[in-house]
């Protein structure tokens, strides 16, 4: 099993560069597709980077579906596989988190545009 991780691990470094360009030029989309084309851009299964998350294979599928929500530390140690910085996959995470609240909602627009005006206030309260 350590040889298999391994050998995961020389398969995405060997892959970092091009998949760090190939993540710059897709800024628009969600958590899952942007994992799905990184994985792909990286030239990994779903099951060499679960082996790599520790992770059953059928859960990172679902996860890559948009079926199940990852937690935080999971990202950041997919972030840290593919050698970006936690935060760009962070905020393709958040997004997907408030896509999954604000999803039937009629006043969506209304409460992004509310919190797009606060938000500054909020960051400068909460950093006191």
């Amino acid at each position: 099993m350590t040889t298999f991780l391994a050998n995961n691990l020389e398969v995405s470094f060997y892959c970092i560069n091009f998949v760090v360009k190939y993540s710059q030029q897709m800024p628009n989309m969600k958590f899952t597709e942007k994992i799905k084309t990184l994985r792909e851009a990286g030239g990994l299964t779903q099951r060499q980077l679960s082996a790599n998350l520790s992770i059953d294979v059928a859960l990172y599928n679902r996860f890559e579906k948009g079926e199940r929500l990852m937690k935080r530390e999971l990202v950041c140690k997919l972030a840290e596989i593919y050698g970006q910085e936690p935060d760009e996959l962070i905020k393709y995470w958040l997004a997907d988190k408030v896509y999954s609240i604000l999803n039937d909602e009629n006043t969506a627009g209304q409460v992004i545009e509310m919190v797009a005006e606060d938000i500054p206030e909020y960051v400068k309260r909460s950093s006191i």
